[in-house]
């Protein structure tokens, strides 16, 4: 806008920047690179209007170059240099100033037919040339506030390989002259450099020249082939002379020319070659402080000088076709050397003794009877001799998880509950030893609850008490306080059964451990006295029944009050999904006290139709109520106000009924042999559902002749 009288103006150029007060026009320098959001406000005494925009702030472009790497013809990063062909170079672009810059690159190599230009962005980038010649380069480095632009030729050059010199005639003869020229399979622009004997020549191609050479006779002297400094030649061998056996020989040689003569004599001494040398032991794998015998066997040698050295430990000098007997005190691994040498030859023979200790009294460092599920156990092999050794581990949890390590020391975890069997090899190559040790993985025990079947009773009866360990763990052992001043019972098992004597309120606490861990729980029993006699219940029908799905069953419990009519009775029925009565787990037993089915192990209860009577002497179990199968029907008796309970049960088998064909009009029929016979079996029907329900039914119709005329037996499907 313009400027206004009355209008004030306030800037914000950057996050977190104190407003500036100015005037409609801002002058600023920023100081760094980046995105800002530039925000005026301008307000007069009547109104404020606000507006933004977003800043890009950016260096400009400077000092762009192209930077190469490996460079070898010693050029800059603007000159020119030399590369190999058929080798990755790698180019950056090189900028002293500028941000948010783009890299564009241009390569140009006229010479290349088949890739003779191309465009690539990217500060780096990479070319492969096959073919040697120049290559342009042009790179082009772009931001929003401008370009630059910068060039660069790099010559490619294939490298020199297989170069050898050819020579026209070889050997040649003095004052002949011999050309000699340079070849070689790979390289471009390729250069020569001559000499001949420290004196540079000038470079071409091929170069000639003539040497010629001759000697005046002097310092006369005869060198011999197979013969040592000291004359000493061996049998067999042909030099001037050939000698059959040892014996002493003088050689003269007597040389001349036209100018000059010269005589020399020399003397040679004949010496059998050493043959057949061989070194065997006795052991190559010994244990510490056993005795090892060395043989050595010779075939042939004169003046032989043998030397038997055990590194580290022995150098003897024995005799040919003897023995020697070494023993070794500690464990290594040697090298026996054998050395036989006379004027004429020499001979070598090695061979390598290992030196171990036996394997003995094996233990396993870190085990103990349990180890609990999920915890990483550290397990160490400890031996009292035995070197070198190595170790194998193999764990066994319960025949399902199988793993092996090989090292002194290993970190096991195991996954789940069970028996932990550890194998433990201990062995090198002269003995091994074993050992098994089994251990007990258990789960931590994290949480119980404890339940009292029932937790209101009285005083001598029995009350089922049952703790609930999380997570579930076999071998749990538990210890019960009863806080009726009774000692502390011990079990093996997480139920227990109490009487208690005395009426009154009870905390029992139970301690269930296992090897590797303990739980805490506790619950609360009320104790009181009944002032009845208990009643007797029973089901008429018991102990089993088994009765039709599709016919309604009466079933009558019997009750005997003994004359208790202080307090009113209850009844009921229950059909529990179970085929046993020791199941009854509303109750835990038939006949005793009532519980909260909350602290019980619920098994699941038959829903029975709401017209059904549950609370008399009779039940009338409708037809269809229950699916075949098998159930536990009870019966139980209750006092209101009192936690007596008496149950009795009995077991319920529910039948399903055969299906049932019918022939619409009987199973009986007269008809002539013209006519078509009709029948229906629609009438047909499952008795184990209603009639209004009936599923669809699948018929098959069988028709057997019993005519006299016709086989017995014959049978035609229809």
């Amino acid at each position: 806008m313009d400027e206004v009288d009355g209008v004030r103006f306030s800037w914000i150029l950057c996050d977190r920047c104190t407003p500036i007060i100015g005037t409609h026009t801002m002058f600023y320098t920023f100081r760094s690179v980046g995105v800002f959001n530039i925000i005026v406000t301008a307000e007069n005494d009547v109104g404020t209007a606000q507006a933004s925009i977003f800043l890009f702030v950016q260096r400009e472009l400077e000092g762009l170059q192209i930077l190469a790497e490996e460079e070898i013809g010693g050029g800059t990063a603007l000159g020119v240099c030399c590369f190999a062909t058929n080798r990755v170079l790698h180019l950056q672009a090189g900028l002293k100033e500028g941000t948010n810059m783009t890299f564009t690159w241009n390569f140009i190599k006229e010479l290349d037919p088949i890739r003779p230009s191309f465009n690539i962005s990217g500060k780096t980038v990479e070319v492969n040339y096959s073919i040697p010649g120049p290559c342009d380069i042009f790179l082009q480095a772009a931001n929003l506030l401008g370009q630059l632009h910068v060039n660069r030729t790099i010559y490619f050059l294939e490298p020199v390989r297989e170069v050898y010199l050819q020579i026209s005639n070889n050997p040649v003869a003095v004052d002949v002259q011999t050309n000699l020229t340079v070849l070689s399979t790979e390289g471009s622009d390729l250069q020569y450099r001559w000499s001949v004997n420290g004196v540079i020549l000038p470079s071409s191609e091929i170069v000639s020249e003539i040497v010629r050479v001759q000697e005046v006779i002097s310092e006369l002297r005869f060198t011999a082939t197979n013969v040592t400094e000291q004359g000493y030649v061996a049998t067999g061998v042909n030099v001037w002379l050939q000698g059959e056996e040892p014996k002493r020989a003088i050689i003269t040689l007597n040389a001349t020319n036209d100018i000059s003569g010269q005589v020399v004599s020399r003397e040679f001494f004949v010496q059998e070659k050493i043959q057949g040398l061989e070194l065997k032991a006795s052991k190559t794998i010994v244990a510490v402080g056993e005795p090892v015998v060395f043989t050595i066997l010779m075939a042939a040698g004169s003046d032989v000088r043998l030397i038997l050295s055990i590194s580290g430990d022995a150098t003897v000098i024995p005799q040919p076709n003897e023995t020697y007997i070494h023993t070794f005190g500690r464990v290594d691994a040697y090298m026996v050397n054998l050395t036989a040498h006379n004027q004429v030859s020499s001979k070598r023979r090695h061979l390598h003794v290992e030196v171990m200790e036996p394997v003995s009294e094996l233990s396993i460092q870190g085990s103990s009877e349990a180890v609990p599920v999920g915890v990483t156990r550290l397990f160490v092999a400890n031996i009292r001799t035995g070197k070198p050794v190595r170790f194998l581990w193999t764990f066994d949890l319960s025949h399902h998880h199988l793993t092996t390590h090989m090292a002194k020391e290993v970190l096991y975890t195991p996954e789940e509950a069970g028996l932990l069997t550890i194998y433990l090899k201990a062995f090198n190559v002269l003995h091994s030893q074993n050992i098994t040790k089994q251990i007990r993985v258990q789960n931590l025990l994290k949480s119980a609850v404890l339940y009292a079947a029932p937790q209101d009773t009285f005083i001598n009866k029995m009350v089922i008490l049952k703790a609930y360990v999380t997570p579930k763990s076999n071998d749990v052992e538990c210890l019960w306080d009863f806080d009726d001043g009774s000692a502390p019972v011990h079990t093996d098992t997480t139920t227990v059964g109490y009487e208690y004597r005395l009426p009154g309120h009870y905390r029992v606490n139970v301690n269930c451990s296992n090897l590797v861990s303990w739980v805490l729980a506790e619950v609360d029993v009320n104790i009181s006295i009944l002032e009845c006699e208990e009643p007797e219940v029973q089901v008429v029908q018991a102990p089993r029944l088994a009765i039709w799905r599709s016919q309604p069953t009466l079933v009558e419990a019997s009750v005997d009050l003994k004359g208790c009519l202080r307090y009113g009775a209850q009844y009921h029925w229950q059909i529990l999904s179970t085929p046993s009565c020791d199941n009854d787990n509303d109750h835990h037993i038939p006949s005793g006290v009532m519980t909260q089915p909350s602290q019980s192990v619920l098994v699941p209860v038959i829903r029975l139709p709401v017209e059904v009577d549950v609370q008399r002497l009779q039940l009338s179990l409708p037809k269809m109520v229950l699916a075949a199968g098998n159930y536990t029907l009870v019966f139980s008796l209750s006092y209101e106000d009192v936690p007596l309970r008496k149950a009795a049960c009995l077991q319920l088998s529910v039948m399903a009924a055969r299906l049932m064909p019918i022939i619409e009009g009987g199973t009986y029929r007269v008809w002539s042999r013209t006519q078509d016979l009709q029948l229906s079996a629609e009438q047909s029907y499952d008795p184990n559902m209603d009639p209004e329900n009936q599923s669809l039914l699948h018929y098959h119709w069988n028709c057997q002749s019993t005519s006299k005329d016709t086989a017995a037996g014959v049978s035609i499907c229809i």
